[in-house]
């Protein structure tokens, strides 16, 4: 009897064990409706750049292919334009080797179930010298072999689209594991504003990139995102760089979001232009800004009533107020 007993309760025991580990993703609130919890780990995770993968066997223009020590982002490939004859065989090789390629008047896009090629002809029409004129820009995604998360079909769920093309993953590497939130490039497509210009060649490709954690879709317009626990409360932020509204006056604005919940969004920053980026001080997330190779700046991050504040040594910088700059938006 003794042996019955102790065996129900090593039973009860594995039960409460297993009940609480299934608890890291769900909870039960007092109604008894599973609830979402934090996926974020503690710790402080930067990074300002996709992770951009290109399958090898995709082939390239045959040309000269142009120096591009500029850049550091690895997505862009420029070669030598050499005439539109040449470009379409170009268009026709991707064609046999599986790709369905749209025409456009300055390019093309190009596509199969794994890969997405923007092309784009750069000519002096687009503000560049006469050295750098015609030029083939492409911009390459492939679906990486191995991804860790929510896969391409639910991303598509939560992206607000009406593209039919699956996104790719380009979650930078240590994200997910950090956050829980994957980094999703979502083809978009458009035609020209002009109603009078709606034909196919007018047709006109873009990538867009979304963060999404917990169901939750976050349009990016930078790379850069920095994960750490900005009010001092024991759970991290997700924080992301975004530009601000102005043309003419540099703005931006350091949006914070919990587990794909939106804490303060907009609160924009003026400040002369810098390239910025995150960081991290002391094991705090901060931003990074260069304006010169003797200009540099680090802005502290931090949360007050819900509100983003930047500081520099200490000292607050003020919020960009709406209207006092729009004669510059």
């Amino acid at each position: 009897m003794k042996r019955i007993v102790a065996l129900l309760v090593f039973i009860c025991i594995i039960l409460t064990l297993g009940a609480c580990s299934s608890g890291d993703r769900e909870d039960n609130d007092s109604t008894g409706t599973n609830v979402s919890v934090s996926v974020a780990k503690k710790g402080v995770f930067v990074c300002n750049a996709y992770n951009h993968y290109l399958d090898p066997d995709i082939p390239m223009p045959n040309s000269e292919r142009l120096d591009t020590s500029y850049t550091a982002d690895s997505v862009y490939r420029y070669y030598k334009w050499n005439s539109d004859e040449w470009a379409e065989e170009y268009y026709m090789s991707l064609e046999k080797s599986g790709f369905t390629v749209k025409r456009m008047r300055h390019g093309a896009f190009a596509y199969n179930a794994d890969s997405y090629i923007f092309l784009e002809h750069l000519t002096s029409e687009w503000g560049l010298t006469e050295e750098d004129a015609d030029e083939m820009s492409i911009e390459g995604y492939s679906q990486p072999k191995n991804t860790v998360g929510i896969s391409r079909e639910d991303a598509m769920r939560v992206i607000p689209t009406e593209s039919e093309l699956l996104p790719i993953d380009v979650t930078p590497e240590g994200l997910y594991e950090m956050t829980g939130g994957q980094i999703f490039m979502q083809p978009e497509y458009s035609f020209d504003d002009d109603e009078a210009l709606r034909d196919p060649e007018n047709k006109w490709y873009w990538p867009s990139y979304y963060y999404i954690v917990n169901a939750t879709a976050v349009q990016l317009d930078t790379a850069s995102i920095g994960v750490g626990d900005i009010d001092g409360d024991g759970s991290i932020e997700t924080c992301v760089l975004s530009n601000g509204p102005t043309s003419g006056v540099f703005t931006f604005s350091v949006d914070v979001y919990r587990d794909g919940k939106a804490i303060c969004v907009g609160q924009c920053y003026n400040v002369e232009w810098q390239d910025l980026s995150f960081t991290e001080r002391g094991g705090k997330l901060c931003v990074y800004g260069k304006a010169s190779e003797d200009d540099e700046h680090i802005y502290d991050i931090a949360l007050d009533n819900g509100t983003v504040v930047l500081s520099e040594n200490g000292k607050p910088i003020d919020p960009w107020i709406q209207g006092y700059y729009d004669y510059n938006i």
